[in-house]
């Protein structure tokens, strides 16, 4: 189909059209797998939550109001999506402790795959500075990661993000230097992650003390 997002969303939204709305999936489901991979610590999980991102798309698409915006309301289902996901994770692991069968997760390196294949077009700087987000991403964690991922990766505004992780916005805006902070760190240092964090968290510490 040579027809724009918008168009094919009214298409999905008026007519029920299934294969308007699967050249929809089709465009982006690199980029929300991508973007689930990353937040996720399980890349079966995240690609678990991109169909459910997809099929609650899909009955929510009435309320798409565009326009050149469906990449960023799909991201934003996705988000929702992994937010729900981890409460109930967080929830099941609650009940793991207490009865003794508590069992910790690793986040690894695949759960951060893919984002040199989203620099578009595929421009040697652009590929670069993928790389390097790409390496640095797996030292960040919790809501300094999500909010690099939506602003500096995704181009989501600081008070976008700020929505959707329904936080303060000169809170996003803290986590999302901070996170600028340790990821020079890590790219530009042969330290081990422990060491980057402590540095950034010292130097962050003198800056506030001047």
């Amino acid at each position: 189909m040579n027809l724009g997002d918008d168009e094919l969303a009214t298409l999905a939204a008026t007519a029920g059209d299934a294969s308007a709305f699967g050249e929809l999936v089709r465009r982006h489901q690199g980029v929300v797998r991508g973007f689930l991979r990353r937040l996720a610590k399980d890349i079966t999980q995240a690609d678990d939550l991109a169909q459910d991102t997809f099929l609650k798309a899909f009955q929510k698409i009435g309320s798409y109001k565009g326009p050149g915006r469906f990449r960023s309301w799909l991201l934003s289902i996705a988000y929702r999506e992994f937010l729900m996901s981890r409460r109930k994770a967080d929830s099941w692991n609650r009940v793991m402790g207490v009865i003794g069968l508590g069992q910790g997760t690793g986040e690894t390196a695949e759960a951060a795959d893919g984002l040199v294949e989203e620099a578009q077009p595929h421009h040697g700087d652009q590929v670069a500075a993928a790389l390097d987000l790409e390496r640095g991403l797996v030292h960040l964690k919790g809501p300094e990661k999500e909010a690099l991922l939506l602003c500096d990766a995704y181009g989501f505004s600081h008070a976008e993000a700020a929505k959707m992780m329904k936080a303060p916005l000169g809170t996003v805006k803290s986590h999302v230097l901070r996170g600028r902070k340790r990821l020079r760190a890590v790219i530009g240092s042969d330290s081990e992650p422990s060491d980057v964090t402590s540095n950034a968290e010292n130097n962050e510490s003198l800056s506030h003390d001047g």
